[in-house]
This record gives structure tokens, C-alpha cells and sequence, in this order.
């Protein structure tokens, strides 16, 4: 090859490849125009790759949604609805507690069963059999800054020991200075000062369809503090035979096992419920749970730290609520509401005012009555010693009686009810034979008391007592109401069996219960 030659390769060119392609020569100007042309479609080409591939960058910050006017003034208002629950939350928190509490259990076998016998064990390699320890949770709220605190009786009943871990962690000793079971509710004391003490509010202004909030630590105690939303779906709510003094604020906040003893709070942050119990059916939240009024809470409370129990009114009769029933047999008109003595303490405070058998209470310290459940809270809110106004009906006239209130003692009740007896150790509840129960038992000389709910897993259904049974007696002493089988109970004592005879259709019969200890 000539070294100072023509190359014979040929060389490579756009000019060259784009008159092949199209044939020939292409004049300068058109060379012009198809030069800017693929400038720009290379161009475009590059700018479309690069804002694809922003577009897929999960980092790059995407544009507003661009909400109408009339959208964002809605979504504004839920930002601060939103804003004002934080606000609430962040109050309340330092003043709700956990509870926890243990239980020494000892072994449930009779000394003398040789399966208890150490020698026999040991011989058959059976494990000893020693004391168990039961753990419980609860939750309760700070009233005061000095360490009281407020909680439900069933989450302190029956502990060796109670600890109570408050916001920050700190876990403290606590003492019972009082209990009531007749409410369910229980003041504690821890050794600490300066606490967030939660203010109380007027439950008495508490309306349905209000937004509450309830504080507690349900299932563990690392879901403490857990806050839930609703509204209060109802007040005043009785006959849940959850304690003997219901007068409950229904809520549709979460409740669950474990925020026994939790605040309800309303929007100002204030203390107007301690959360109490669920109703459900399968044993965790079905939207109804249950709260004991701040204002109660407060008496009970008060009471216990000044008198170490609860003072309240006695009024020494039976009661049954009216029912239309009733009312149509004894000739009442339009009367619907009120509560039928049955029975009159002799020298008791309605006995000395003249209240007899019959009469109709509609009437109490200018209130009207509408049914046993709400007397019973009306009297027992009286201090002992005051003389109340009962207006009652007795032969189709109202006739008002001056009552001077007497002083419930441990061994009476500050109403002698009719209405169902609960003795949760046995795990029955008992009530009056009315004329509608006795139809439907298809016995038309019944009377005196009859099972009205027998509890799952309780001695009472490992004894075969069922819904229906009639009490005829305890511990072989007649009973025809709720008064005497109480009585009947507190004199037996705990050391022996409980002896009830029954009645099943047409045949009677005894069994024995041993109480729970």
C-alpha cells in the first residue's frame, strides 16, 4: 500500500449515510433543517427519560393535593379536632396508673386426703403441692397530688400486694385506705408527692352523644396509657347487676380487661366516669362498656378517707319496681313509674312515718321515682338522720310521708330490697317470685325467692343449682325475700357449707355450697 496513497477504506459520515439513505445528494438547506430536527427530537428524548426517571423517585416530594376550597376548610376542621384530642391526651396521661396486684392462692385439698399426705407423694414421685401466686391488672386515676388514687374494688378485692406504675415508670408500693364493693370502687395511697392529680368534672352534666376519652392499660401492662375515642351513648343506666349501686355513663370508647379503674374523660380533660366494666359476648370490646359517675366516685371516695365505709340512708322496707302488671291489678290509672313496698321493718324509719305494705312510692325528696333501682341511689345519697319527703299512693291517693332517714349498718341494707340478691361467693343471684315468674314456672302458689342467674364455673353450678330453683331456705331457715336470705348468709359465716333447700318443679331437695374464701 502506497504510503503517501489515497486510502481505499471508505470513511464514515452523516452526510454520507443520509444520501445513501435518501438516495442521493440532499441539498444544504434541507441538511440544515433535518440537522435542527434531530437536535431537537434527541433533545426532547433526553428530557422525557430524565422526568420519568424523577418520576419514579420514591425520595422526590410530590405536588399538594389540590383540594376544592370548600375540602380543605372540612380537612382543617378535622386538623384541629384531631389537634384538640392530642391536647386532651397529653393532659390526662400523667394522671392515669396501672395496677397491678398478687394473689397468694393455698392448696384447695383437705388435710386429711392422703393425696396431701408428703410421704405419699414423695413415694409416687408426685410433685409438692405449695401455695400458687395470681396476678391481676388494673388501671387507676391520680385525685390527689400527695398519691391517692381512685380505682374500681374488683381490681384491688382480695391482693396481697398492689403496685402501681405510674406514667414515667416509676413503680410504687400502694396501700388500701378503703373499699366498698356495694359501688366497686376502692381509694388507694402510694408514697409520693407532687403527682399530676386529674381535676374532676360534674357527671351530672355529662350528655349523650358527648366525646369522651378512656385512659387505662387494657390486656398488658405495657399498653398502658392507651387512649380510646367515642361518645357517651347513655346515662343513668341501671339493672346491669354489675354492683348494688348502678347509675352508669354507656360509652362506646374502647373498654377492655385491664382498664378496670380508668379515667373517663371529657374534652376540658376532666375526670367524669371510672371506667368499670364491658358488656360482651365474646369477653373483649363490643362497643358498650360502662363507667361509675365522677360524682359518685367523689362521695364513695370521701367517705372512705373521713370514715374509713360509706354512710349511707336507710330506709328499712322492700321494694319492688311497679310494673304495668301491677299497676292495672292495683287499680293505679296512668300510673307506670314507682316502686311498691313490699315489706315494712317493724320500728325501722319509713315504719315510724307510717309507710305500710302496698304503697306506692312516686315520689322522694321532691324527685320522682321511676323505679327500685334509682330509690335506691336517691336514699342511699341522703345523710343518715335527715328527714326526706316520700309522697306515696295508698288507696289511689298521694299521701307524702316525712321519713327521718336511719344509718345504714353493715348488717342491714340501706334499702331492704326485693329486687334480685347477688352473693357473687356462691355465684347465684336471687329475686322475688312475681306474679309473671310464677307463670312462666307454671306454679301458682309460689313465693319467697327464686334463682334468677346462675354464674359459669361457680360452686353454685358445680352444685346443679339452675335458673328456676326455688329457695326455700338456708342453712334450714325460711326465706320469703331478699332480706332474709342476706341475713340468712352473714349468720352462717364461711367456716361450713351453705345448706339451700330447693324446689324443682315438684320435687325438693338440699345442696350444700362452700363459699369461696
Amino acid at each position: 500500500m502506497p504510503v503517501n496513497g489515497p486510502d481505499p477504506r471508505p470513511r464514515f459520515s452523516v452526510k454520507s449515510k443520509l444520501n445513501k439513505y435518501l438516495g442521493g445528494k440532499i441539498p444544504m438547506r434541507r441538511r440544515f433543517w433535518l440537522g435542527v430536527t434531530a437536535g431537537l427530537s434527541a433533545a426532547l428524548l433526553i428530557c422525557g427519560l430524565l422526568v420519568l426517571g424523577h418520576g419514579h423517585d420514591a425520595t422526590a416530594k410530590q405536588p399538594a393535593r389540590d383540594f376544592t376550597p370548600a375540602q380543605k376548610e372540612a380537612v382543617d376542621q378535622l386538623r384541629t379536632m384531631s389537634a384538640g384530642f392530642e391536647a386532651v391526651a397529653e393532659a390526662v396521661v400523667p394522671s392515669v396508673v396501672t395496677i397491678t396486684s398478687e394473689r397468694v392462692i393455698q392448696p384447695t385439698q383437705a388435710p386429711q386426703s392422703p393425696f396431701n399426705d408428703p410421704l405419699f407423694r414423695r413415694f409416687f414421685d408426685m410433685p409438692q403441692q405449695g401455695p400458687t401466686r395470681q396476678h391481676g391488672l388494673g388501671s387507676g386515676v391520680i385525685v390527689g397530688e400527695d398519691g391517692t388514687i381512685l380505682t374500681n374494688n374488683h381490681v384491688v378485692n382480695g391482693a396481697d400486694e398492689l403496685t402501681v406504675v405510674l406514667s414515667d415508670g416509676r413503680r410504687l408500693k400502694a396501700k388500701v385506705l378503703g373499699a366498698d364493693a356495694r359501688s366497686d370502687l376502692a381509694v388507694l395511697k402510694v408514697d409520693a408527692n407532687h403527682l399530676e392529680a386529674m381535676p374532676f368534672g360534674n357527671s351530672d352534666d355529662v350528655k349523650i352523644g358527648e366525646w369522651v376519652m378512656a385512659v387505662g392499660s387494657p390486656f398488658s401492662e405495657n399498653l398502658k396509657a392507651t387512649i380510646t375515642a367515642g361518645i357517651v351513648s347513655g346515662t343513668g343506666r341501671t339493672g346491669m347487676h354489675l354492683s348494688e349501686y348502678e347509675d352508669f355513663i354507656q360509652t362506646d370508647a374502647a373498654i377492655n380487661p385491664g382498664n378496670s379503674g380508668g379515667a373517663l374523660v371529657n374534652l376540658d380533660g376532666e375526670l367524669v366516669g371510672i371506667n368499670s366494666a364491658i358488656a360482651s359476648r365474646a369477653g373483649g370490646y363490643d362497643g358498650i362498656g360502662f363507667a361509675i359517675p365522677a360524682n359518685m366516685a367523689m362521695d364513695v371516695m370521701t367517705d372512705l378517707i373521713k370514715h374509713g365505709k360509706v354512710t349511707r340512708g336507710y330506709l328499712g322496707v322492700g321494694i319492688q319496681s311497679l310494673s304495668q302488671d301491677l299497676a292495672e291489678a292495683m287499680n293505679l290509672g296512668d300510673v307506670r313509674e314507682g316502686v311498691v313496698i313490699t315489706s315494712v321493718q317493724d320500728g325501722g324509719p319509713a315504719g315510724k312515718a307510717g309507710a305500710k305494705a302496698q304503697d306506692v312510692i312516686v315520689a322522694f325528696n321532691g324527685q320522682p321515682v321511676k323505679d327500685s333501682d334509682q330509690l335506691r341511689l336517691i336514699v342511699a345519697r341522703v345523710n343518715p338522720g335527715v328527714t326526706s319527703d316520700m309522697v306515696v299512693l295508698r288507696d289511689g291517693r298521694r299521701q307524702t310521708l316525712h321519713v327521718k332517714l336511719g344509718e345504714y349498718p353493715d348488717e342491714k341494707e340501706p334499702v331492704a330490697s326485693n329486687e334480685p340478691s347477688d352473693s357473687q361467693d356462691l355465684g347465684l343471684q336471687v329475686g322475688p317470685v312475681t306474679p309473671d315468674i310464677a307463670r312462666q314456672l307454671d306454679m301458682k302458689n309460689a313465693s319467697g325467692l327464686v334463682v334468677m342467674q346462675v354464674d359459669p364455673g361457680s360452686v353454685a353450678e358445680d352444685a346443679g343449682v339452675q335458673e328456676g330453683d326455688l329457695v326455700k331456705s338456708v342453712n334450714q331457715v325460711k326465706v320469703s325475700d331478699t332480706s332474709d336470705f342476706r341475713s340468712a348468709l352473714k349468720k352462717s359465716g364461711k367456716e361450713k357449707p351453705v345448706l339451700l333447700q330447693l324446689q324443682r318443679g315438684d320435687n325438693t331437695f338440699f345442696v350444700a355450697l362452700r363459699r369461696d374464701k
